[in-house]
């Protein structure tokens, strides 16, 4: 079974458009077969839920890779299963997509 995380990553369509750059071909397809993905204003926004975000998975090592490369106009939210287990990164409420932690994560859609 092993311990599940919700992950948010919103980004402009530009930079969504690279994420995809850096991934094998393998983890893109993954990436997309997996998220959910929202559109709105010049933004792109990748929902997973009740994931396994490990490191040494190729879509996870794909999208961490690809957030260090970023300098603003993203937001990166991760949280896991333990109450205190929250990760943000990013330009928090940069986005047109109102991201906020109420112990799930949210977002206008």
């Amino acid at each position: 079974m092993g311990y599940c995380s919700d992950v948010l990553l919103a980004t402009t369509d530009e930079n969504a458009k690279k994420l995809f750059l850096t991934c094998s071909d393998k983890a893109a397809v993954n990436l997309i077969q997996y998220a959910n993905i929202h559109k709105r204003d010049g933004w792109t926004l990748f929902s997973w839920q009740d994931v396994k975000w490990y490191s040494g998975y190729a879509e996870v090592d794909a999208v961490e890779k690809f957030v260090d490369t970023l300098d603003g106009e993203f937001e990166y939210h991760v949280m896991g299963e333990g109450e205190d287990d929250y990760t943000v990164r990013g330009d928090q409420g940069n986005s047109p997509f109102s991201i906020y932690l109420s112990r799930e994560l949210n977002f206008d859609a």
